[in-house]
């Protein structure tokens, strides 16, 4: 099945991690369209949306992306067949929408937890603040956990970071 993206050289893990990160960019590209097509007009849900991807591009996508404030570009920190088949400058766009999907599905837990009762969203509920928190925090420990557990050399995910508050100890002990 890697034959597809065979012209990059990517290995299996490589591949599939491929595979996963333009499925959940494409996801909410296309749950947009359909959630615009039959609203006709933009409404929280879409508002939030939008907002979401705004301020995950510029609050960190693109420093990821592009190693500013110190940090390595993604190119640097990881394999030449990656970097062929995701290029430098799609990763921040497909890492935003990517995000934007897992703030989808949040939305969508805590619609199914409220029985669609979207008045919850209109003042602060400890409820829902828990629920995405937990659901962050998931998604967010499995991305770095995968990242980390698979990178050529874990340090290299951090120093893309501007403001890493971790330091090289703590990923070594990690890492092995």
């Amino acid at each position: 099945m890697s034959e597809i993206l065979g012209f990059c050289g990517l290995n299996d893990f490589e591949f599939w991690l491929v595979v996963r990160l333009y499925i959940a960019a494409f996801i909410p590209i296309f749950l947009t369209a359909n959630h615009l097509f039959y609203k006709k007009k933009p409404n929280p849900t879409s508002l939030t949306l939008i907002f979401s991807f705004i301020i995950v591009t510029f609050g960190w996508e693109i420093w990821l992306t592009y190693g500013f404030g110190g940090g390595l570009p993604v190119d640097e920190r990881r394999s030449v067949a990656l970097s062929c088949a995701i290029p430098q400058n799609l990763n921040w766009i497909l890492n935003s929408l990517a995000d934007v999907f897992i703030i989808w599905i949040g939305l969508i837990i805590v619609k199914n937890v409220f029985r669609n009762n979207v008045s919850v969203f209109n003042n602060w509920n400890w409820k829902v603040a828990l629920i995405l928190f937990v659901w962050f925090m998931a998604q967010n420990i499995y991305v770095e956990a995968f990242f980390i557990t698979y990178s050529l050399d874990p340090m290299e995910i951090y120093n893309g970071r501007p403001c890493n508050l971790l330091d090289r100890g703590t990923i070594q002990l990690f890492s092995k």
